[in-house]
C-alpha cells in the first residue's frame, strides 16, 4: 500500500503523527539557540610569545625564528606567517580547510615543547590560541560615577565589577580599559645610588623579596596545631621607605636615602572615550561554544543587578551590543518568511479559488517548518542568519509538491470521482514526478556540503534547513494532502456566473485555451523559437560577462570601525588631539538622529584587542555605532565615504575601515612583496602604495610595514666588562629598570593591592646624554662601552620564513572587485619587481577561489540532477529534454542582476545553484504527463501540447509561488536582508525567465527529441 493511499485509509492515525511532530518543532523552536552565523572554525592557529624590552630585530632572530621552525614541522600545515613587533612574537600557522583545529592544536603544542629549549630565558612561554571569530567583543559598557574619582572608579570595577561578569556562563573574559590606575612610585635619584653603590637592580631585587607572605610551616603548642607565616608585604608608605637596599660600607642604606617613594598613579598609556567625554569602559567576549544573544542577555541581566545594587554610585551604559544587530536581522528573516508565506497563500487563493483547497496546500508551510525546527534542535542547528534564510528561501517551494497534488487531485474530482478515489488516484498518479522534482531540487545542495573554505561552512546550516523543509513538504504532499481532500466533500468550487472567481476561472480557462495554440505554433515553428532562444543565450552570456563582481554582499550592520596611525613616535597627547578632532567631524558628519554612540581608545590596547588591532602611543581604535538602517535615510556605508574623505583631509594619518559585523574581514586586495633587503622592500612596497592610489576604484591603500624609528644599541668593551664582574644581562636590567621601569612589588591598603612600580624620574629619562651616563653597579654606562644609533624597522613581517610586505586596499563602493583586481594586476606587471617576488591575496583571491569551487558545484548539481531524472523516466535521453531549461534560467540570471545593478557574488552563484534545481521541475511534470499521455495512444506533438496545457496551471502556481516568496529578500529591506538580495534576484530572475520560456521551448524539444527515438527506432511517428 502505497503512502496516499495509506495516509487516506489511516487517517486518525497520520493525523495524531502530524500532531505530534508539530508539538516537537513547537518545542524545538523554544530550546534553539539564536546566532549571528553557524559554528565554524577557521584554519588558524596562532602562538604569542613576548620577550619584554627586546626590538623587532632580536625578537624575529630569537623567538619568532625558533617558533616558525616549529609550526613548520607540524603536518597539514599551508601556509606560516608572523610578525615581530618591540617586545612581542606573533606567529599564525595556518591549516588547510577541513583539518582538525584540535588535532592541530596538540600538534603545535606538541612542537613547541620540543623547540622550547630553543627560546631565550627572558621568553615567556608560548601562548597558544585558535583564531575564532568570537575573539571579538560581544558588549561594551561604559561606567560613570559622580561620587567616586578616577582612580577609585577603576578601583571598583577592575576589583568587584569585571569579576562578576567573567564568572557568567558563556563569557570568555572581561577587560577593563580607561581611566587612571594608583600606583605606588619609587623614584631612584642616580646621583645618591652612586654615592652608595646601590644599582637599581638590588633596589628591584629588594622590593621583589617583600612581595607576598610566605609560610613557614607549623608548629604543636599546647595541642593545638598552628601554622607559621612570615608577614612581608607593605602595608604603609613609610614601611617601603624605610626598607634596607643595601649597605654603605657599614651603614645601612634606606630606600628613601636613594629614591622618592610616593602613593601616585600609574603612567597614562591609554585614552578611552564614549561621545567625546572621558570613560572607564569593560568589553565583553564570549567562549567559542557560546551563544552570542544568550550571553548579551546575561550580560545585561547582571548590568541590570549592578546599577540596583551600585545605586547612586555607578552608572553602567552599553556602548555597542552585537545580539541587538541578530535579534533585528533574525526578526527581518523571520518577518520575511511570514510575508513570503501569506503571499504563495493568495497565489493559491487565486488560481485555486476556494479557501479550502488553498488552506489544504497552504499546510505544507507550516507543518514543514516547525518539523525543520524540530529536526534543528535534535541535530545541534542554531537558529540564525544562515539557516533562518534557508527557511525563508524554500517557503516557496514547500507548497510546490502540495500545488501539484492538490491540483491533480481537483481535476479528477471534476472528473466525478469521488473524494476518496479523487485523494487517492490524484496524489498517486504525480508521485513519481514530485518526489522526482523534490530530489533534484535537494541533489543540487549536495556539492555545497563539500565546498572547501568559507562558503562550503557558511552555507552548510542553509542546505540542511532547505533539505530538512523539502523532504518534509514532500511527505505533506503524498499524506497530509490527500488525507484531508478526502474528508472535504466540496473541494471543487461552484461559483455562480458572473462573479468574481468565476471571471476569473474563465480567463484562466482562456489563458490555457491561448497557450495550446502558442504551444502548437511554437512546435510548428521550432526552429525559429530554437534560434532565438539561442540567441538570447549567447547575449545573456555576453551580459554576465559585463557584470561587475564582489565576494560577499556588504550589509549595513550599523557599526563602523576605524583603525588610525600616526607616524611612528608620535605622543600619546598628539594622537589624543588628532583623534579629538575625528570625533568632532563624525558628530558632524552623521546626522544626530543617525548617531547611537562614538567609542575611542587611544594609545595601547589591552587584552585580545592588542594583538588584532593598532596599539601604541601612535595609535587608535574608534567604534561608531548607528542606528538600524529601518530607521535611516543614510546608509553605513554613505557616512564610511564621507568619514574616508575626513580622515584623507588629515595630513600623516593612515587609516583603515570596515563594518563591524561583516561575514568577512580584511582588505579587498592584498599584495605580498618578497625580498630579503628591507631597505629596498620597504621602498619597493611604498611605490606600490602610491601606485596603487592612481588606479580607478582602488580606496584606503596601505602597507603593512611601519615608519623606521631610531634605536640607541650599547657596544659593550669587553675587557672592562670583564675586568668588572659585569654581564650584559646585568647591564641590561639595569638599564631595563632605570628607563623603563618594572613593578617590582605590591602593596596592600584594605585588601586591595597596587603596584609598586621604580624608575628613573622623568626629566632623566628622555634623552641620550641620560642613557649614556645612566648608573650601572655604581658606574655610567659609557664606562663599560659605547652607544651607536641607527633606524630599525618597528615590525617585520614573514611569510614560511621570508621577509614581506603587504600592500592593501579595498574597493570603492559599486565598483566590481574583479575589474579592480585586473587593473592592479596589469599595474603590477608595468612596474619593475626585479629582486622580488609578489603574490596576489585577500577577498579577490578568496572570491576568485570560492567562484571556482562554487562553478564546479553547479557542473556536479546538473549532472546529479541528470541522474534523477535518468532514473525518474529510465531514459538516458529524455532527461536532457529538461537539462534545457538550465540555459533559459540563465538568460533570466542574467537580466535580472543586469536590470536590478547588482553585482556578481558568491550569493548570486548559490542562487544559480538552486535554480538548477528548481527550474527542472516543470519540466519534470510536463514531461511526465506527456508520456502518460503517450503511453495512452496519443501522438507526440499532440501528446506534449495536451500535456503542457494541462500542466500550465500548476506550473504558473508554483513559478508565482516561487517568485512571489523571494519577493520580500529581493528587496533587501530590514538589517541583514542585503546578505540575501542577490541571491533572491538570482532565483526570481531565472524563474520568471524559464518559467515563461520553457512553457514555449519545452514542447519544441520534447518534439524533436521524440523524433529522433522513434527514427532510431525505424519508425514514422507524426512529428507534428
Amino acid at each position: 500500500m502505497r503512502l496516499p493511499e495509506l495516509s487516506v485509509r489511516r487517517r486518525v492515525t497520520f493525523l495524531m503523527l502530524f500532531i505530534g511532530v508539530f508539538g516537537a518543532g513547537v518545542f524545538g523552536l523554544t530550546q534553539l539557540g539564536v546566532d549571528m552565523y553557524p559554528d565554524m572554525e577557521f584554519p588558524m592557529i596562532m602562538v604569542l610569545s613576548t620577550m619584554e624590552g627586546a626590538g623587532p630585530e632580536e625578537i624575529e632572530n630569537l623567538v619568532t625564528d625558533p617558533l616558525e621552525q616549529a609550526l613548520a614541522r607540524v603536518s597539514n600545515v599551508k601556509k606560516i606567517t608572523s610578525t615581530s613587533r618591540p617586545g612581542i612574537s606573533v606567529v599564525t600557522a595556518e591549516f588547510n580547510w577541513g583539518h582538525s583545529l584540535e588535532q592541530a592544536e596538540t600538534d603545535v603544542r606538541r612542537q613547541l615543547d620540543m623547540f622550547e629549549a630553543a627560546l631565550p630565558e627572558d621568553a615567556s612561554e608560548p601562548l597558544i590560541f585558535a583564531l575564532d571569530p568570537s575573539m571579538q567583543p560581544v558588549l561594551y559598557v561604559g561606567f560613570s560615577s559622580e561620587v567616586l574619582n578616577d582612580f577609585d572608579l577603576r578601583t571598583l570595577i577592575h576589583e568587584e565589577i569585571e569579576p562578576l561578569f567573567s564568572r557568567l556562563d558563556g563569557v570568555g573574559s572581561a577587560v577593563t580599559v580607561g581611566g587612571r590606575e594608583r600606583q605606588i612610585n619609587v623614584t631612584v635619584r642616580p646621583e645618591a645610588m652612586m654615592d652608595t653603590g646601590i644599582t637599581v637592580s638590588q633596589v628591584v631585587g629588594v622590593l621583589s623579596a617583600v612581595r607576598n607572605n610566605t609560610p613557614a610551616g607549623r608548629i604543636d603548642s599546647g595541642g593545638l596545631n598552628m601554622s607559621i607565616r612570615i608577614e612581608s608585604a607593605f602595608h604603609s608608605i613609610e614601611e617601603i621607605e624605610q626598607l634596607v637596599v643595601g649597605m654603605n660600607g657599614t651603614t645601612p642604606v634606606l630606600l628613601r636615602d636613594i629614591a622618592t617613594v610616593e602613593d601616585g598613579e600609574a603612567e597614562v598609556l591609554q585614552y578611552v572615550r564614549f561621545n567625546g567625554e572621558p570613560s572607564i569602559s569593560m568589553y565583553m567576549n564570549k567562549r567559542s561554544d557560546a551563544n552570542t544573544v544568550n550571553v548579551c542577555a546575561s550580560i545585561r541581566n547582571q548590568l541590570d543587578e549592578i546599577e540596583r545594587d551600585y545605586r547612586g554610585v555607578l552608572t553602567p551604559v552599553i556602548l555597542f551590543d552585537q545580539s541587538e544587530f541578530i535579534e533585528m536581522a533574525i526578526g527581518n528573516l523571520g518577518n520575511t518568511a511570514v510575508e513570503a508565506s501569506i503571499l504563495a497563500f493568495l497565489v493559491l487563493l487565486f488560481f485555486l479559488r476556494s479557501w479550502r483547497g488553498s488552506s489544504i496546500a497552504g499546510l505544507a508551510i507550516p507543518i514543514s517548518v516547525f518539523v525543520t525546527f524540530a529536526v534543528m534542535h535534535f541535530t545541534g542547528v542554531q537558529l540564525n542568519l544562515i539557516s533562518l534564510a534557508g527557511l525563508a528561501l524554500a517557503i516557496g517551494l514547500l507548497v510546490d509538491n502540495s500545488i501539484v497534488v492538490l491540483e491533480n487531485i481537483f481535476r479528477h474530482r471534476e472528473s466525478g470521482e469521488s473524494p476518496i478515489d479523487a485523494a487517492v488516484n490524484g496524489a498517486l498518479e504525480v508521485s513519481n514526478a514530485i518526489t522526482a522534482s523534490t530530489m533534484t531540487t535537494l541533489a543540487v545542495f549536495v556539492p555545497i556540503l563539500f565546498v572547501p573554505g568559507l562558503a562550503g561552512q557558511l552555507f552548510k546550516e542553509m542546505v540542511l534547513t532547505i533539505t530538512f523543509s523539502l523532504t518534509v513538504s514532500l511527505f505533506v504532499a503524498l499524506s497530509l494532502v490527500p488525507l484531508v481532500s478526502s474528508w472535504v466533500r466540496r473541494l471543487v468550487p461552484s461559483h455562480r456566473p458572473g462573479t468574481v472567481p468565476a471571471r476569473l476561472q474563465s480567463s484562466v480557462e482562456r489563458l490555457e485555451g491561448r497557450y495550446g495554440r502558442l504551444a502548437s505554433w511554437a512546435i510548428s515553428h521550432k526552429k525559429l523559437v530554437l534560434l532565438s532562444t539561442a540567441g538570447a543565450f549567447v547575449l545573456a552570456v555576453l551580459l554576465m560577462g559585463r557584470l561587475p563582481s564582489e565576494f560577499f554582499p556588504e550589509s549595513d550592520d550599523g557599526f563602523l570601525m576605524l583603525d588610525i596611525e600616526l607616524p611612528i613616535g608620535t605622543s600619546l597627547e598628539v594622537t589624543d588631539r588628532v583623534v579629538s578632532s575625528l570625533e568632532d567631524s563624525v558628530q558632524a558628519i552623521v546626522a544626530p538622529e543617525d548617531l547611537m554612540a562614538v567609542f575611542s581608545t587611544v594609545g595601547e590596547s589591552e587584552g585580545v584587542m592588542a594583538i588584532f588591532g593598532s596599539s601604541g602611543s601612535n595609535a587608535a581604535m574608534m567604534r561608531i555605532r548607528l542606528t538600524p538602517s529601518s530607521r535611516r535615510s543614510t546608509s553605513m556605508f554613505e557616512y564610511r565615504d564621507r568619514i574616508r574623505e575626513a580622515l584623507r583631509s588629515m595630513p600623516g594619518v593612515d587609516y583603515s575601515t570596515e563594518g563591524g559585523m561583516a561575514m568577512m574581514g580584511g582588505a579587498a586586495i592584498e599584495i605580498s612583496l618578497y625580498g630579503d633587503n628591507l631597505e629596498s622592500l620597504y621602498e619597493k612596497a611604498e611605490e606600490i602604495r602610491d601606485g596603487l592610489s592612481a588606479i580607478d576604484g582602488v580606496v584606503d591603500p596601505t602597507t603593512s610595514m611601519e615608519d623606521r624609528i631610531p634605536e640607541y644599541s650599547f657596544v659593550p668593551d669587553p675587557v672592562r666588562m670583564g675586568l668588572s664582574g659585569v654581564t650584559s644581562r646585568q647591564v641590561a636590567m639595569d638599564v631595563r629598570y632605570s628607563f623603563q621601569g618594572t613593578e617590582a612589588s605590591v602593596y596592600r591598603e584594605d585588601d586591595e593591592e597596587f603596584g609598586i612600580h621604580v624608575r628613573l624620574p622623568e626629566e632623566m629619562r628622555d634623552s641620550r646624554e641620560d642613557l649614556e651616563y645612566a648608573s650601572v653597579l655604581g658606574r655610567p654606562l659609557i664606562f663599560f662601552g659605547r652607544l651607536e644609533q641607527r633606524m630599525i624597522s618597528n615590525v617585520i613581517t614573514r611569510t614560511d620564513q621570508t621577509r614581506m610586505v603587504t600592500i592593501s586596499c579595498d574597493v570603492a563602493r559599486g565598483a566590481s572587485l574583479g575589474a579592480v583586481a585586473s587593473r592592479v594586476m596589469s599595474a603590477l606587471r608595468g612596474m619593475d619587481t626585479t629582486g622580488f617576488r609578489y603574490e596576489m591575496g585577500g577577498e579577490m583571491e578568496d572570491q576568485r577561489e570560492t567562484f571556482m569551487y562554487l562553478g564546479i558545484a553547479i557542473i556536479v548539481a546538473a549532472f546529479l540532477v541528470y541522474m534523477v531524472m535518468a532514473g525518474q523516466f529510465e531514459s538516458f535521453l529524455e532527461p536532457f529534454i529538461i537539462i534545457f531549461t538550465l540555459p533559459l534560467a540563465f538568460i533570466g540570471v542574467a537580466l535580472g542582476l543586469f536590470v536590478t545593478s547588482t553585482p556578481l557574488s558568491v550569493m548570486a552563484i548559490v542562487g544559480m545553484l538552486m535554480l538548477a534545481g528548481i527550474v527542472v521541475n516543470n519540466g519534470i511534470v510536463m514531461v511526465d504527463y506527456a508520456n502518460q499521455l503517450r503511453r495512452r495512444g496519443m501522438e507526440i506533438a499532440e501528446a506534449i501540447v495536451a500535456a503542457a496545457t494541462t500542466r500550465m496551471r500548476p506550473i504558473l502556481m508554483t513559478a508565482l509561488t516561487t517568485i512571489l516568496a523571494m519577493l520580500p529578500l529581493a528587496l533587501g529591506l530590514g538589517e541583514g536582508a542585503e546578505n540575501w538580495s542577490p541571491m533572491a534576484i538570482t532565483v526570481i530572475g531565472g524563474m520568471v525567465v524559464a518559467t515563461l520560456l520553457t512553457l514555449v521551448v519545452e514542447p519544441c524539444i520534447y518534439v524533436i527529441f521524440g523524433c529522433y527515438k522513434h527514427f532510431r527506432r525505424n519508425s514514422k511517428p507524426s512529428c507534428g
